[in-house]
């Protein structure tokens, strides 16, 4: 299992004053506040952007920094609680593959507990073709048996 990362939100510059791309040890100049202020939410957003495509092509093990306030905050939260539903799906469909297809145990089902709505109905459908596709299985060996 992959450990999550954590896409950095932050300009990684020091919190000396930035003038014109260079340091200096002044006090900030008027604006520059607003300037600091725009650059963290278009770092935050670039984060945000990361995660999302990393999501989109599969990676379920990026995550958003969860020390982000107010609604930011909450989106990164829901977002990271996303991911990890997908990812604990993701492997449990891997340990049926094994279970099911290579090891011939017909009587393994996905369990994913906590799953709520669409996830709790693609754990459903995938124990549904599940059941479909091993049933003439076992009937099959039944049939042998008797």
């Amino acid at each position: 299992m992959n450990k999550p990362t954590i896409i950095p939100s932050e300009n990684p510059t020091p919190a000396a004053a930035l003038v014109n791309g260079t340091s200096t040890g002044k006090a900030k100049p008027r604006g520059a506040r607003k300037r600091q202020v725009e650059d963290s939410a278009e770092a935050r957003s670039r984060a945000l952007l990361a995660a999302v495509v990393a999501f989109r092509d599969g990676d379920f093990t990026v995550r958003l920094p969860a020390d982000w306030a107010g609604t930011e905050g909450r989106i990164a939260e829901a977002f990271n609680q996303a991911l990890a539903h997908e990812d604990r799906i993701a492997r449990e469909v891997a340990r049926l593959s094994v279970s099911v297809g290579k090891d011939g145990r017909l009587a393994q089902r996905m369990t994913v507990p906590g799953a709520i709505g669409g996830w709790a109905q693609e754990v459903d459908a995938l124990n549904t073709l599940l059941d479909d596709l091993v049933r003439p299985t076992t009937e099959v060996a039944r049939t042998i048996g008797a």
